[in-house]
């Protein structure tokens, strides 16, 4: 699994999480679509 996210420090530490994925060799399917690593 990999999630994906942005952090935001200033003026409060947010995080923002952009994606979460299923890792399988050198691809991730994020939302049914597969992405080469």
């Amino acid at each position: 699994m990999r999630v994906y996210y942005d952090i935001e420090e200033e003026p409060d530490a947010v995080v923002y999480i952009n994606a979460v994925g299923i890792k399988e060799r050198n691809q991730v399917r994020i939302a049914g679509e597969i992405y080469d690593l």
